[in-house]
């Protein structure tokens, strides 16, 4: 799969891994070679505390 823009549409499910916590976000594996960053505010409407805290 290639990871243009152009390849997504508002609402896609895409499946990933996250492999790595940063402060302000997680590197998400996405295919192997394919790795994102996404920021903590883009993965939840409510706010997260911390890493650490266990989702529920």
């Amino acid at each position: 799969m290639s990871f243009t823009l152009a390849n997504f549409q508002v609402g896609n499910i895409i499946a990933g891994k996250i492999i790595k916590l940063e402060p302000t976000g997680v590197v998400v594996d996405f295919n192997k070679d394919k790795l994102a960053f996404v920021r903590l505010i883009e993965l939840s409407f409510a706010e997260i505390q911390t890493q650490k805290k266990p989702c529920n």
